[in-house]
């Protein structure tokens, strides 16, 4: 008899474990993360070793960011005081004139992942082509329609910088 009722005991609690086919998993409700969109950059500065900002790409800066919700991203920032090149076809300007243009921004785009506080980077391709194939992390902030994001540091013109960029929703 105490076989019978263990069993019985035993059985109860092994039904009780198990899911039944036929009842409705909760309905899984994907949204899209805030940063899907495209972003305007409304500042760009670097943050050195001793909390001191400078602004790399001068204080007039324009820039536009675009996340996908396929993970795509594209990201391009330029100096706006940057100056005009003489020509538009730039196989005839001067070499100076093609080194500031260079220098005066940044254009890169490949595929993103997003966590908690981090958004980590795949660069496809960028304008420097020593970023293109590789890998940054950066933090980043979302408040209402406006996103901080801080790169972990890198070598800006020869100093140790964090960029702290400053982002605007459109379409707000």
């Amino acid at each position: 008899m105490r076989h019978v009722i263990f069993y019985f005991l035993a059985s109860i609690l092994f039904v009780s474990c198990i899911e039944y086919p036929f009842k409705k998993a909760p309905k899984k409700i994907e949204i899209a993360p805030k940063i899907v969109g495209s972003w305007n950059l409304l500042s760009l500065k670097g943050e050195d070793s001793k909390g001191r900002f400078q602004y790399p790409f001068d204080r007039k800066v324009k820039g536009f960011a675009y996340f996908d919700n396929e993970n795509n991203f594209s990201i391009q920032y330029y100096d706006a005081t940057r100056p005009k090149m003489r020509f538009n076809d730039p196989f005839f300007c001067s070499d100076s004139e093609i080194r500031i243009a260079f220098l005066s921004g940044c254009a890169l785009f490949g595929k993103y992942k997003l966590f908690r506080d981090t958004i980590e980077i795949q660069i496809s391709s960028a304008l420097n082509p020593n970023l293109s194939e590789s890998y940054e992390k950066r933090y980043y902030k979302i408040l209402g329609d406006t996103m901080l994001m801080i790169t972990p540091g890198k070598n800006i013109n020869g100093v140790f910088l964090k960029e702290h960029s400053l982002w605007l929703k459109y379409g707000r």
